[in-house]
Formats: structure tokens, C-alpha cells, sequence
């Protein structure tokens, strides 16, 4: 039961802490950039992200953004988009050239009537 609740302490406290954006279902030539090196996305692949991740699409590419609360941002061909962090309460990111479609799940909590 100690073992339990230490775990239970320690996930809760991770979960609230880190995030968890992924990138996936990249077609084309889908490029993305964590720290000074960039690696070309492979399709079919879930690959997490960190805060400040820069995607870079070519011609005839796309990739889609998963985000920890459900909402999630594809990113068109020839386009260069930023995440730069996610938190419970809000996501950030900029789209410096290209197109974007996004799904926004709204909290229930924050909503007024």
C-alpha cells in the first residue's frame, strides 16, 4: 500500500509537470529541430517534442501536432511552426510562414455561460 501511494505522489506530480506533445502522421519531407541539429520526421512514426521544437515542411508535406489536453495543429506544406510550450492551462506556438489547421478542446472549467 506505501509502494501505491508513493507511486500514485510521484505520477501525479510527473503528469502535472511534463507534457506530453507528439508530432505523427508526417507525409513528405517533414523536418523538426529540438536543439541545433535537424532530423527528418519518419512517417507513421509518434515522436515526442519538447518545448520549443521547430517543424519545418516542404512542398507537398504535412504533419500533425498532438497536445496533452486533445487539441492538435496540422501543419501545411511549405511552413515553419514553433511549438513553444504547453502547460493545463494553455499552448503556445507561432506560425512564422505557411498554413495551419487546428482543433482547440476548450476546458469546461474556464468556460462562462
Amino acid at each position: 500500500m506505501k509502494f501505491l501511494t508513493i507511486f500514485s505522489f510521484v505520477f501525479c506530480f510527473l503528469n502535472s509537470y511534463f507534457y506530453g506533445a507528439y508530432i505523427t502522421n508526417a507525409k513528405g519531407n517533414v523536418f523538426y529541430k529540438e536543439s541545433d541539429k535537424w532530423e527528418k520526421a519518419g512517417e507513421n512514426k509518434r515522436i515526442e517534442i519538447k518545448p520549443n521544437t521547430e517543424i519545418s515542411t516542404e512542398r507537398a508535406s504535412s504533419v500533425e501536432v498532438y497536445f496533452d489536453n486533445g487539441s492538435k495543429v496540422k501543419v501545411g506544406p511549405m511552413s515553419y511552426y514553433k511549438f513553444e510550450m504547453e502547460n493545463d492551462k494553455e499552448i503556445n506556438s507561432s506560425l512564422y510562414i505557411g498554413k495551419i489547421r487546428n482543433w482547440v478542446v476548450l476546458d469546461k472549467n474556464t468556460m462562462s455561460s
